[in-house]
């Protein structure tokens, strides 16, 4: 029985619903209280059991990849200046999952940047998630999915 061990985050369009703040910053970087909305969407994916995971993202939103990555630099700044807390929390950050960045250099959709996972997801089963969908619920809604394909072993859509 394949299990459903890869996720894939579309996160390339260009925001324009929420200009004028996604001009300089990607909506999926919109704080949820003091967390970055893809941040959590990145906790429901590991809460669903899936530690591997590819964002589908454009060349003008290299914040995201800066946000998910280790920086051992400013991690030393902050402990420098006494704030290792904060050190841990960004360092956990970039620990999170094993995480991959491709870029869609244009902007043609989300079919074609589905397109660019095909080599990450190696034919096997995987999640795919909008970078500007989160939804709370008390299981994670990708892990309800996750099970229902572990389950039938078929094709499963989650629609709102």
């Amino acid at each position: 029985m394949k299990k459903v061990s890869k996720a894939v985050v579309l996160a390339a369009g260009r925001g324009t619903r929420f200009l004028p703040y996604t001009k300089a910053c990607p909506k999926e970087m919109l704080p949820v209280v003091d967390t970055p909305s893809l941040q959590l969407i990145l906790q429901e994916i590991i809460d669903a059991g899936i530690n591997d995971v590819l964002f589908i993202i454009s060349p003008d939103k290299k914040m995201i990849e800066k946000h998910f990555s280790v920086d051992k630099e400013f991690e030393n700044f902050l402990i420098f200046n006494g704030k290792h807390q904060d050190a841990k929390a960004i360092n956990d950050i970039g620990k999170m999952a094993n995480v991959k960045f491709a870029y869609q250099m244009v902007a043609n959709g989300s079919g074609n940047a589905v397109l660019l996972a095909e080599e990450f997801l190696a034919g096997e089963p995987g999640a795919i998630l909008n970078g500007d969908d989160l939804v709370y619920g008390e299981v994670s809604v990708t892990k309800q999915l996750a099970d229902v394909y572990e389950k039938y072993q078929k094709t499963v859509i989650g629609v709102q």
